[in-house]
C-alpha cells in the first residue's frame, strides 16, 4: 500500500504522546475531524457536525425535487419521491450513529421542516388550523426518519457479518508505533 503524504492526515486522541508524526521525514498534518467517504468523523465521536452536513444535504435534495412535487397532485407519489431522494440524503450513514436523543431530535426537527415545505404549510397555518405534527405526518404519508434509521441499522448490522473482498473504497486504519494514533489513508 502506498500512502499519499499530501492527503494523509492524522487524528490524535488525548492519550497520544508526541506532537507530530513523520513518515520518511515528511510531517503529517494533524486534524480534529475528517470527511471520508462523505462522512464526517472525529476523535470524540461527536455527530453534531455530521448532523449539520446531513441537514444541508436533505435541503439540497429537496430543492432538486421541489419543482416536481409542486406539479404533482398525488400525495403517494410525492411521498415516494421524498422517501427515495430526500430521506436517504438526510439519514445517510445513520446506521453507525449511536441512539442518542439529541440525534433523534435533530433528525425529526429537520424532517418536520421539510415536511411542512412539502405540504406548503407554515408553522403558523398549522397552529391556526389546530393541526399537530402527527396530523401532518398522516397527510404527507412520509416515512418516519427514526423508522428509516432503525431499518438501516438492522440492514447494516447484517451487512457487516458478510465480508466483501471487492470493495472499491476502503478506510485503512494504521496503528503507528504503539501510539494511540490512527492514520486515515485514502486509497
Amino acid at each position: 500500500m502506498r500512502i499519499n503524504r499530501k492527503k494523509t492526515q492524522f487524528v490524535k486522541s488525548v492519550w497520544c504522546e508526541g506532537d507530530q508524526i513523520n513518515i520518511d521525514g515528511t510531517p503529517l498534518t494533524e486534524t480534529t475531524s475528517y470527511v471520508y467517504p462523505g462522512r464526517s468523523m472525529n476523535i470524540d465521536s461527536d455527530v453534531k457536525e455530521e448532523l449539520l452536513r446531513r441537514s444541508k444535504a436533505a435541503w439540497s435534495a429537496y430543492e432538486s425535487v421541489k419543482e416536481a412535487t409542486d406539479q404533482l397532485s398525488d400525495p403517494d407519489l410525492d411521498a415516494h419521491l421524498f422517501d427515495s431522494i430526500v430521506l436517504p440524503a438526510h439519514c445517510c450513514a445513520s446506521e453507525t450513529w449511536g441512539g442518542i436523543a439529541s440525534t433523534s431530535k435533530s433528525l425529526l426537527t429537520t424532517h418536520r421542516a421539510l415536511q411542512r415545505c412539502l405540504l406548503k404549510s407554515s408553522w403558523l397555518s398549522k397552529h391556526r388550523a389546530g393541526l399537530h405534527s402527527s396530523d401532518l405526518r398522516t397527510m404527507s404519508r412520509l416515512t418516519d426518519p427514526e423508522e428509516y434509521t432503525s431499518k438501516m441499522k438492522h440492514r447494516w448490522a447484517s451487512h457487516t457479518q458478510i465480508t466483501h473482498e471487492s470493495c472499491s473504497t476502503k478506510l485503512h486504519l494504521i496503528k503507528v508505533e504503539k501510539i494511540s494514533t490512527y492514520l486515515l489513508c485514502p486509497t
